[in-house]
């Protein structure tokens, strides 16, 4: 068994909280691009997949 100093166990824990609060944070922008683009991508008619395709691929 490998003993690990109790300054690295706090970094890994720091390490993982600050992941989770980005994966959480990036999914909240997500989700509010998606919904604040909604009313343009439905009078174009066109799917999400398509709308965020277009818009990726013409820059």
């Amino acid at each position: 068994m490998t003993l690990v100093s109790s300054a690295v166990v706090a970094l890994a824990v720091a390490f993982v909280v600050i992941a989770a609060l980005a994966a959480l944070l990036s999914v909240g922008v997500i989700a509010h691009v998606v919904v604040t683009n909604r009313r343009a991508r439905l009078m174009r008619q066109e799917s999400i997949g398509t709308y965020y395709r277009d818009l990726a691929l013409g820059h």
